[in-house]
């Protein structure tokens, strides 16, 4: 028998015994992939607030001192503010009271307001072109609380929040 005839042979006994074993069945099935988004706010932009910020408040001025600071957000897309609050204060004011830097600082009260009606505003999403809404504080000083304090810089830090 010629080595080509063995080869042959081989083969044709190796492919009787494959054809002799139980065919392997093959199962199909699928997997269910999820993902979920969380509808949310973050704060892009809270710029501080500084009355007077070239020459500082003239105390012989009978004139209520104001500053303003645009807030800005960003929300997941579709979703729109519930709740916006400066100091914990939801209502659309807070007052604060400012505390000098000296040793012996004076106290001065001031108020915060903002429009409640930022809820217009419907994310579209973070990425950096995304449109932003923004909230406007203003914030006031009388003369009756600046006209009675010594000289001194004056400051508080207050917290800001925004939630779906």
């Amino acid at each position: 028998m010629s080595t080509l005839e063995r080869a042959l042979a081989g083969a044709a006994a190796a492919a009787a015994v494959l054809c002799s074993l139980p065919a392997l069945a093959a199962d199909n099935g699928n997997v269910t992939v999820s993902a979920t988004v969380q509808g949310i706010c973050k704060l892009t932009l809270t710029p501080g607030m500084t009355f007077a910020a070239a020459t500082g408040i003239d105390p012989t001025g009978t004139a209520d001192a104001t500053a303003t600071s645009t807030v800005k957000y960003r929300c997941t897309k579709g979703t729109s503010a519930g709740s916006f609050s400066v100091g914990g204060s939801t209502t659309g004011t807070y007052n604060g009271l400012l505390t000098g830097a000296s040793l012996s600082p004076d106290t001065m009260a001031y108020q915060i307001t903002w429009s409640t009606n930022y809820s217009g505003f419907s994310g579209a999403g973070f990425a950096p072109a995304a449109a932003e809404g923004s909230v406007l504080l203003t914030g006031t000083i009388t003369a009756a609380a600046y006209s009675v304090v010594k000289a001194d810089t004056y400051s508080q830090t207050v917290a800001v929040s925004i939630t779906p």
